[in-house]
């Protein structure tokens, strides 16, 4: 594996790590159902890596990847069910 390949797994992994955890929470409180709060997080990490070029760096990138998750979320929510039939 290249030097560069290296640090890039790296720093994608170093993002993932970070921000991980307070996505998926964020998902868990609009999603309720863990299964559906976990797909949520990941297809919003996912669009997180997929935006990644259009992140100002200048700008913190909690709030900015959380934006993106309650996207996400809300249209998870919208995509499920009625709640009142629990999954």
């Amino acid at each position: 594996m290249s030097p560069d390949w290296q640090r890039a797994t790296a720093g994608v992994h170093g993002v993932f790590r970070a921000l991980w955890t307070p996505t998926l929470k964020l998902c868990s409180g609009m999603l309720k159902n863990e299964a559906d709060a976990a797909d949520a997080a990941q297809q919003a990490m996912q669009k997180v890596l997929e935006r990644a070029s259009d992140y100002d760096p200048t700008r913190p990138a909690l709030p900015w990847a959380l934006a993106i998750a309650l996207g996400v979320s809300h249209h998870f929510a919208q995509a499920l069910p009625s709640q009142g039939s629990e999954r």
